[in-house]
């Protein structure tokens, strides 16, 4: 991170930092309007990756999920589940 560029906005125009490249935030993204914050909107073709192994990640508020949810590792989805439901499988 040696050679540090800053990131330059103009007004109704998008742009894309090369694939070799990140973008480090060091105090967090949020929208300057109300509106929902979109990540990986229409440019992710294969999957939006948060956060990493062995670190927690946390949303606070509610989560919905539009489609599947697969659960990987120590969970607890099915209990959870299972206690509203009063379905409880073998």
């Amino acid at each position: 991170m040696a050679n540090r560029k800053p990131l330059v906005v103009v007004t109704g125009t998008t742009r894309q930092i090369a694939d070799a490249d990140a973008l480090a935030v060091n105090g967090g993204i949020d929208r300057t309007t109300s509106g929902a914050l979109q990540i990986g909107g229409t440019g992710a073709e294969t999957s939006v990756q948060v956060g990493t192994t062995s670190v927690p990640t946390t949303v606070a508020g509610d989560l919905t999920v539009i489609g599947s949810l697969t659960a990987q590792g120590a969970n607890t989805l099915a209990l959870v589940l299972a206690l509203k439901t009063n379905t409880f499988m073998p």
